[in-house]
């Protein structure tokens, strides 16, 4: 288990995401049924303090998941399948 500062990431940023992401996968609001959050290191040594944000939601249709930055950047989408 890795310990990580939670002061790294902006949560106003990442709140913003969680509530666009159905829209972002193409599922409605409506049709979502769990959400979660991973929050862990970079596993690049060479910047050992920043994080990763995985954000998975389900839906009765399929699922998909967005892993994003600290700061917001969006480094990965997989759609629903």
């Amino acid at each position: 288990m890795s310990v990580v500062d939670l002061s790294k990431f902006d949560a106003k940023t990442a709140v913003g995401i969680m509530r666009g992401a159905p829209e972002t996968l193409g599922l409605k609001q409506s049709d979502v049924k769990s959400m979660y959050l991973i929050v862990e290191p970079v596993k690049d040594p060479t910047t050992p303090a920043a994080l990763s944000l995985s954000l998975y939601v389900s839906s009765d249709y399929g699922g998909g998941y967005l892993v994003f930055a600290g700061d917001g950047t969006i480094k990965h989408v997989s759609y629903p399948s």
